[in-house]
């Protein structure tokens, strides 16, 4: 119902352009020899998948619809899985062939602004359609909304009960509680010195304290281990909001479709696995979230322990990554890169508190973790490249990094960044120029900083 109602609200909102289109921000003259290649244009892989789309049911009198033309763009390689994932998630759709004749409905309307509902009376005006349409549409999501807060658990009905009674939570203590609980493989545990856990020194947003719990196979201390766990430790009002933004994100239907296909170029989605509560000596509730650790190594264990290679490919990988999320979730009226004026008139989503501890590489692909904090961007997006300088200030001017070491690794992500994001040389300088200028000066970083660290609490 919900999807009859959004096209109808795309059919009646969009204006009609005749032969002229608008794909990607830009307006293309559509015929069936319109070139939809991504090297033609400068478009994105789901810009030239919906040129496709759209030119197959392209004709003279009145475009056409159908599930044939998505199945016949995925033969002629112009439509990919990772495009129709996320040209599906705002329909709420599955990447379903039966789903297909949806999306081909959905694109043409709002592409063409043509009406294709037949079930409107034609004595509608088109503005009164648009009012009506509107009006059913909210009051539809606004339902949706209501009946997901409804169903959404307290704190207390989540968080399980711990024997935990403690002012200081020690690596000795958590180490027992995993055990007692079993909420570590057994055989981890079955030689002793196998599992280790140390407290971060490093933290991010809003955490009273954060653990790394680290598994050694062979044992011994001095050799590779890997990571397996990360313990945060979170006041009442902090783990409320951390519960609250992660039943948002997973009930995004563009997180969740990130989350369900395996692509190199973006990232995979991993959130909070379960909460835990326990009591300080005076009665005061403390709350212990645990993630489970994703493959491979944080990008500060890899900036720590690894080999120049190791880093520069981390690295590297890391910045490709990021533009191409941010560049999936672009808005703005007069974006530059969207064919507006201003790169700070961009916005997109943001992770939120993105640093080396929440970014994992395994050669492949790259990992966020910790990702309540994307919250935010959901609801209302947030400036374009605001993870990449979060990326660079917080370890520089808050953990106190090697300034040199760390700045050249970051020159590389950035050199990444730009150059996946937009081919365009000016563009990429102009993005260049607005993280220097966030970077460069401490005390602009600080403020920076301070300013996102009160974002972060408020949630």
């Amino acid at each position: 119902m919900l999807i009859w109602i959004l096209s109808v609200f795309l059919s009646v909102s969009c204006v009609h352009a005749g032969r002229d289109i608008i794909i990607g921000s830009q307006k293309v003259s559509l015929t069936q020899q319109t070139k939809c290649s991504t090297k033609s244009r400068g478009w994105s892989t789901i810009d030239a998948c919906t040129c496709c789309i759209l030119r197959e049911g392209y004709r003279p009198q009145r475009p056409r619809i159908s599930g044939k033309f998505v199945k016949r763009c995925i033969r002629k390689n112009y439509c990919g899985p990772t495009d129709l994932n996320l040209l599906m998630s705002p329909l709420q759709l599955r990447n379903d062939p039966e789903n297909y004749m949806a999306l081909s409905r959905a694109l043409t309307a709002e592409s063409l602004g043509v009406e294709l509902q037949k079930t409107e009376s034609a004595a509608l005006s088109t503005d009164a359609q648009k009012i009506k349409a509107m009006s059913v549409l909210q009051k539809a999501i606004q339902r949706r909304r209501l009946s997901k807060v409804a169903n959404q658990k307290s704190l207390e009905e989540i968080a399980k009960p711990t024997e935990i009674v403690t002012d200081h939570l020690t690596t000795t203590t958590l180490l027992a509680w995993l055990k007692k609980d079993q909420l570590i493989n057994k055989t981890y545990l079955k030689t002793r010195g196998c599992v280790q856990i140390e407290a971060s020194k490093d933290k991010g947003g809003f955490s009273e304290s954060i653990f790394y719990v680290y598994y050694h196979p062979e044992c011994n201390p001095k050799k590779a281990r890997r990571l397996i766990l990360v313990i945060k430790e979170l006041k009442e009002r902090s783990a409320e909001k951390e519960l609250t933004n992660l039943t948002q994100l997973q009930n995004s239907p563009q997180l969740r479709t990130l989350q369900n296909f395996k692509n190199p170029l973006y990232p995979q989605i991993v959130f909070s696995e379960g909460f835990y509560k326990f009591k300080k000596r005076d009665g005061t509730p403390r709350y212990l979230v645990l993630i489970h650790a994703a493959r491979g190594h944080s990008l500060n264990q890899i900036f720590k322990e690894g080999t120049d290679k190791q880093k520069s490919e981390a690295f590297k990988s890391f910045g490709t990554v990021l533009a191409n999320f941010n560049k999936q979730f672009l808005s703005g009226r007069n974006c530059a890169l969207l064919g507006g004026k201003s790169i700070k008139s961009c916005g997109t989503i943001n992770h939120g508190d993105l640093h080396p501890n929440n970014v994992f590489f395994d050669g492949k692909f790259i990992y966020f973790i910790d990702t309540e904090t994307l919250a935010r961007s959901l609801r209302k997006p947030t400036p374009l490249a605001l993870d990449l300088i979060y990326f660079y200030n917080l370890p520089i001017y808050k953990w106190h990094k090697d300034y040199n070491a760390y700045t050249a690794l970051f020159a590389q992500t950035l050199d990444s960044y730009v150059t996946a994001i937009t081919k365009d040389i000016s563009l990429q300088q102009e993005i260049r120029g607005l993280v220097y200028e966030m970077i460069k000066k401490e005390n602009v970083a600080t403020r920076f900083l301070k300013s996102e660290y009160m974002l972060i609490r408020n949630g």
